[in-house]
C-alpha cells in the first residue's frame, strides 16, 4: 500500500532541552535510514517552501474551530 507523510526535518543539531516535549525531528539521513529499515520507498518529496498555500476554505474552518 501507500502512505503519505509530512515530516519536519532537523537542519541542525537541536539540544534536548530545546526540543518541544514529545517531538522528534530526524535528519534527512536518519529519515532515509528509517525508510530503508521499514521497507518503504520515497516516491516523491517536496520542501515546505514549495508547498502551495492552503485553500481559503481550510483557513475559514480553522478560524471556526479556534473561535
Amino acid at each position: 500500500g501507500r502512505v503519505g507523510l509530512l515530516v519536519y526535518l532537523a537542519t541542525r543539531h537541536i539540544p534536548d532541552d530545546e526540543l518541544p516535549e514529545g517531538n522528534h525531528f530526524p535528519t534527512a539521513a536518519s529519515l532515509e535510514g528509517l525508510f530503508a529499515e521499514s521497507g518503504f520507498a520515497v516516491v516523491e518529496q517536496q520542501s515546505a517552501a514549495e508547498l502551495h498555500d492552503p485553500p481559503a476554505d481550510w483557513e475559514r474552518r480553522t478560524d471556526d474551530v479556534e473561535a
